[in-house]
């Protein structure tokens, strides 16, 4: 059938790298400010799982059904995001954080539309 996967292991190192986290987070946050260590937990949080990703990496191919025009489709989701956001906050004036918001809800709907409407899919 397929390799039997120890969820227990790989929950328990995300929540290991959670803890750490927000233990480092918390240190920075009451030593320096409540910024610094909210961007560390940030960094440290999001290194450390893409540490995981990357060392799990067959395990996450196979479960998730990667292929190519996935990737290449969240390349070009991205891609638009990013070209829309500044369109909106350079050219009309939008604040950064609403034109963001706005950009990924424009193109989650047009993906949405578009793969309800594709025929014949599965």
């Amino acid at each position: 059938m397929g390799e039997v996967i120890d969820v227990s292991k790989i929950q328990n190192r995300i929540f290991l790298t959670l803890i750490l986290s927000v233990l480092a987070s918390i240190y920075v946050g009451l030593n320096y400010t409540l910024i610094q260590g909210y961007y560390l937990f940030a960094i440290l949080f999001l290194g450390l799982v893409a540490f995981l990703v990357i060392s799990n990496l067959e395990l996450m191919k196979t479960n998730l059904e990667i292929s190519a025009s996935k990737v290449l489709y969240v390349i070009v989701f991205i891609l638009s995001v990013f070209v829309s956001t500044s369109i909106f906050n350079n050219n009309w004036g939008f604040p950064l954080m609403p034109s963001l918001g706005l950009s990924v809800i424009c193109f989650l709907f047009v993906s949405w539309v578009y793969y309800s409407l594709e025929p014949l899919r599965g």
